[in-house]
């Protein structure tokens, strides 16, 4: 039996091989023992119990043929587990028959992002979304594409300016991953992680955060001011005032006057 394997620390092997067995003119049952780096079970897929040792019962000098199901174990070192590791298969006065088992030990796989952390997704409340960033994702020794799943309030795209959504993506490394804060949140800090899995590594986070800020506001005193009155060539007009405030602003309060009137703050 070969073929089996799996990466160092995830055993054990996924795969379940069998073989048969049975016997005929047998004075005594037949006894299977496993090796020191294989196990057997009379049960497969997630019933598999492994038994440090099978007997199957001779009725009128028979055993039924019955089948026995393989994997190999958990908790082994990196490396190549040779077919010098047998199974066997003994009754009273007969040959022994062994199974020859060999498998791999692979180096574990790592998932990696780059960047690992990424800040700035800001918008002014109602706003929203916030402006994309970005990280790829890669590894090394994967057995399998990364899954990338978004967390609440953030979204994620394979593609620039489009595409956008909450929904996990199974892309392969290399692969550039688009990220926003989405439309619609409340005022505050959302600090969250994008989660990256891969078959047998460990889990990756790629934190993400931003802030929706109040709105910002400008506000006038009056909004409208009329009667500015001179005789021709007896300009300009006398002045006329009005008050100016504003919050939450992101850049400097301008205030630029139309055409024909002129502004002063003296």
């Amino acid at each position: 039996l070969t073929g089996f394997s799996y990466p160092v620390g995830s055993g054990p092997s996924s795969q379940l091989k069998s073989f048969t067995v049975g016997g005929t003119l047998l004075t005594s049952n037949i006894t299977v023992l496993p090796t020191d780096t294989f196990e057997i079970s009379l049960s497969s897929g997630a019933s598999f119990a492994a038994q440090s040792i099978i007997t199957l019962n001779v009725v009128n000098s028979t055993v039924a043929t019955t089948t026995i199901y393989v994997r190999m174990k958990a908790g082994l070192a990196v490396g190549t587990i040779a077919p010098v590791h047998t199974i066997s298969c003994s009754s009273t006065n007969a040959t022994t028959k062994t199974i020859s088992c060999s498998g791999t030990v692979t180096t574990a796989p790592v998932i990696t992002a780059a960047p690992a952390s990424l800040t700035g997704f800001d918008y002014a409340f109602a706003a929203g979304p916030s402006t994309q960033k970005s990280f790829t994702v890669s590894g090394t020794n994967l057995i399998g594409n990364i899954t990338v799943t978004p967390s609440t309030n953030y979204q994620i795209s394979t593609t620039s300016g489009s595409g956008f959504a909450s929904t996990a993506l199974t892309v392969a490394p290399g692969t550039v991953i688009y990220v926003r804060l989405k439309a619609g949140l409340g005022v505050g800090i959302w600090s969250e992680n994008i989660v990256l899995t891969s078959t047998s590594a460990n889990p990756v986070n790629v934190s993400c955060s931003g802030n929706v800020v109040a709105s910002p506001t400008i506000l006038n005193s009056i909004s409208a001011l009329s009667a500015f009155i001179y005789t021709f060539n007896a300009g300009p007009s006398g002045e006329q005032t009005f008050a100016v405030s504003a919050s939450n602003l992101t850049a400097p309060l301008v205030i630029t006057a139309p055409t024909n009137f002129q502004i002063s703050t003296g």
